[in-house]
């Protein structure tokens, strides 16, 4: 935001309002995106969570079984 004027018009305030309103509607944006990024992160991660819990299940225990007779 620019320095005070030594005279404040009603332009002038007319063109900061504007100016602000501007710089909120692209931050909107900006948060608009960040949601759908995130939205998107977190179903990934739900899928990857639940192809290691099917993986698990199917697999079974890997570990080397003791045939001692």
């Amino acid at each position: 935001m620019t320095d005070l004027p030594e005279s404040v018009s009603l332009e002038w305030l007319g063109r900061q309002f504007l100016a602000q309103r501007d710089d909120l509607r692209a931050l909107r944006t900006d948060m608009d995106m960040l949601i759908r990024l995130v939205t998107r992160i977190d179903t990934t991660l739900d899928a990857v969570r639940e192809d290691i819990r099917s993986l698990w299940a199917t697999s079974g225990d890997l570990r080397p079984q003791n045939r001692s007779a």
